[in-house]
């Protein structure tokens, strides 16, 4: 709708009038165009367009606002009514020339690759700056009417992080809140990853850096902060060589489908000191199960060991497949609940499953990042068939556990389900108004309802989380089904007469 603000229409219950902010959501939006070479192009689900939207909410109404986010290649792609630059997961090359000396020239032999920045995969306010994120530079937005501003105007959009960061407050602080973020950079031709953390207080000052730390190659996508740790997960990759020399060239493969399950080694934590702590050496502890991680749920430290609670997948090449392109019938969610105890000066690890039930986009209250927690809220399973094959991802779950130590056990899971053909995004958490208690907070997640091509947005108790939508409110565009998104305490976006 151009950045313009919308006023939503409350079709249920009432927005509950301590809730006042905005909630951000981004993901890719704009999926097709011309060729120019005759016929369209049409990018795979991750690598269209960024598209932020936002619900600022105050006085129990809702102001409604999206826009494209206007990269340089979006602009120049919308100047030339055409792709021309290519993409991570897609196939097909839209640059001019020969794709296959395109990719085998420009990107092998001269390489390495630099696929566009679709600046989709999440959207965050900190310091009173506004940002899309993909996987490198972010791109600063307007607070007002969510213009792109562009890169490095402030110090949170001028430096390199991707989409997945915590919000962590300091030990023996009450007030002191960090933005920690992640800068990986991998080159699998020479088999090195480098990793860059930062820190950002709530005034925008850049407190602390560490890194870069130089080692092998890995794959990992989100991280885990606590007190003395930032700890990523490796998930066991390997480059396909046929694929890379064959298939990548022919544009039978994508610049993402060029890795592969290794079997060969078992997954790893990567623990780096936030303290300086072990001479600043990283710590590699090998895990003890062959699994995949992606989006992990919260960590903490207790009596020496580290817990590191994650969304486990078997295979590394069905990820999209067990996610957004289940089938019910070859594919679909098989995701689990597994909590991982770490010995960092053993240099040993254990596991065990939490819950079977698929899930995936976990989030648990910010307050509680780093420390001890009883409760994770996420995208879940709708249904179970007869056969024992799980429904697509389109409830919201809440996994409470019996305590916050390291030996807890699931105790329940609760269910909201929108409805048929309904799917519910990635949730954000707002702590109630005067509350403290980790579960007292609104959940708030966009619907796609994709039989009426529309969205809205709903609201629930997370103490009473099985008693339903306290409110649900009409947006006026429809959302595609998005990556990440987050909430912020202040109210921006709004109405335009505030």
């Amino acid at each position: 709708v151009g950045g313009i603000a919308h006023t939503c229409e409350v079709v249920q219950g009432q927005i509950p009038p301590d809730i006042e902010g905005t909630l951000l959501r981004n993901g890719p939006a704009l999926w097709e165009r011309e060729t120019g070479k005759g016929g369209k192009h049409k990018k795979q689900f991750l690598d269209g367009d960024g598209m932020v939207s936002t619900v600022a909410i105050k006085d129990s109404k809702a102001f409604f606002r999206n826009r494209f986010v206007r990269t340089d290649s979006f602009k120049k792609e919308q100047d030339a009514g055409r792709y021309l630059d290519m993409s991570i997961f897609t196939k097909e090359d839209p640059r001019d020339g020969n794709a296959f000396w395109n990719r085998l020239w420009k990107d092998m032999i001269n390489g390495p690759p630099e696929p566009k920045d679709n600046a989709a995969y999440n959207v965050v306010h900190w310091a009173g700056s506004l940002c899309a994120v993909s996987y490198k530079r972010p791109w600063k937005l307007d607070t007002d009417n969510l213009k792109t501003i562009g890169r490095g105007k402030d110090t949170f959009s001028s430096l390199d992080y991707t989409a997945h960061y915590r919000p962590l407050r300091e030990p023996g602080s009450s007030d002191a809140v960090h933005m920690v973020t992640m800068d990986p950079k991998t080159d699998w031709a020479n088999n090195t990853s480098s990793y860059t953390f930062r820190e950002i207080d709530e005034g925008g000052q850049l407190v602390k850096t560490s890194g870069p730390f130089v080692m092998e190659a890995g794959y990992n996508h989100d991280l885990i902060v606590t007190d003395n740790w930032y700890i990523l997960f490796d998930s066991p990759v390997k480059m396909d060589y046929w694929r890379v020399l064959w298939g990548y060239p022919m544009q039978e493969e994508s610049l993402g489908g060029t890795t592969k399950t290794d079997t060969s080694r078992m997954p790893r934590f990567r623990l780096f000191p936030r303290r300086g702590q072990n001479n600043n050496q990283v710590i590699e502890v090998e895990a003890s199960r062959h699994t995949y991680a992606y989006h992990h749920i919260n960590g903490f430290e207790e009596d020496g060991k580290i817990i590191f609670d994650t969304c486990i997948f078997d295979d590394y090449d069905l990820y999209f497949a067990g996610t957004i392109e289940t089938d019910g019938k070859t594919t679909y969610p098989d995701s689990k609940f597994a909590r991982f105890e770490i010995d960092p000066l053993a240099g040993t690890c254990s596991d065990r499953i939490l819950d079977k039930t698929p899930f995936e986009f976990p989030m648990i209250n910010e307050n509680f990042h780093g420390k001890p927690y009883q409760y994770s809220f996420q995208v879940g399973v709708g249904y179970r068939e007869s056969s024992g094959v799980y429904g697509p991802l389109q409830t919201l779950m809440k996994v409470s556990m019996d305590s916050t130590s390291k030996d807890s056990t699931k105790k329940d899971i609760d269910f909201w389900h929108p409805g048929v053909n309904r799917f519910c995004h990635e949730p954000s958490l707002v702590q109630k108004e005067g509350t403290t208690d980790e579960d007292d907070v609104w959940v708030l997640t966009v619907v796609y309802d994709a039989a009426e091509k529309s969205s809205y947005l709903a609201i629930l108790d997370g103490k009473d989380f099985s008693k339903g939508a306290v409110a649900t409110v009409k947006l006026p565009t429809l959302i595609p089904y998005g990556v990440h998104g987050s909430w912020t305490n202040e109210y921006i976006c709004g109405d335009p007469n505030s």
